[in-house]
């Protein structure tokens, strides 16, 4: 939750302190793997899911994640050959399909690349990205035809995609109201996991951040509350506890919560 919301750092702490008392958990690995994806460390993230897969190759989301890192880092070859092994977790993953299918265009099998696609065609027939990749497989084995039929399939559906986007845009912006909750409440047991490491200036961030997205998430309101009275903060504590109360007075309680 903290990467979804900006505070890798955090994040990264976290992961990594818990993998230090729980070395055998490769879902860390994974979680610590998307992070370093997202800072831009294309090296690291290899690295972690490369880990997560040796360790434990069918767990969902290693294989798909190391051959998507290893593509994108232009290691072809080797994503082709973590893409090919054949799991029960994958068996039916369309991104696995593509993945592969970009992979083996890179390493210039442009047939193995055209079964890939065919493949995940079938397991996604609505997928814009696999009708695309089946294209591109089809122009290098000189099927012209074919190519020109899919590249039209692909425009439509991309066509169609962005329609239903603007359609819908405004249902998910309703959703932010019940989202905004939910973060304010991974935020405030942040805070407590910063407590208990004995960081009093993180934790009061975390819960700064929980009531900043949530004015009345009571774990962190009155975490802050009994932090800044011993602190001597009484007034800017009461403020807080006020408008908390006012807050949750105004609005119907978050969803999970009573």
């Amino acid at each position: 939750m903290h990467a979804r919301f900006g505070d890798l750092a955090a994040a990264v702490g976290l992961w990594e302190a818990w993998l230090a008392d729980h070395p055998d958990t490769p879902e860390a690995h994974v979680w610590l793997g998307k992070l370093a994806r997202e800072r831009g460390d294309d090296a690291g993230a290899i690295d972690h899911f490369r880990t997560a897969f040796d360790a434990r190759p069918d767990l969902p989301g290693a294989q798909v994640l190391l051959g998507a890192a290893l593509v994108n880092g232009g290691r072809a070859a080797e994503a082709a050959e973590v893409l090919a092994r054949e799991y029960q977790s994958t068996a039916g993953n369309p991104n696995r399909s593509i993945l592969l299918g970009h992979a083996l265009l890179e390493t210039g099998d442009a047939e193995g690349a055209r079964r890939a696609f065919e493949r995940a065609v079938a397991q996604a027939p609505g997928s814009a990205h696999a009708l695309f990749g089946l294209a591109n497989a089809c122009a290098r084995l000189g099927d012209a035809a074919e190519a020109a039929r899919l590249r039209a399939a692909f425009a439509e559906r991309k066509a169609r995609g962005l329609e239903n986007d603007r359609t819908h845009a405004d249902e998910r912006l309703h959703d932010l109201p019940f989202l905004l909750p939910v973060a304010a409440r991974w935020y405030a047991a942040a805070g407590r996991i910063e407590a208990l490491h004995g960081d009093p200036a993180a934790a009061e961030a975390r819960w700064l951040r929980a009531v900043q997205l949530d004015p009345a998430q009571r774990e962190a309101v009155a975490e802050l509350d009994r932090a800044w009275r011993r602190a001597g903060r009484a007034e800017e504590a009461a403020r807080l506890v006020a408008r908390a109360r006012e807050q949750a007075a105004a609005a119907p309680a978050p969803m999970g919560e009573e």
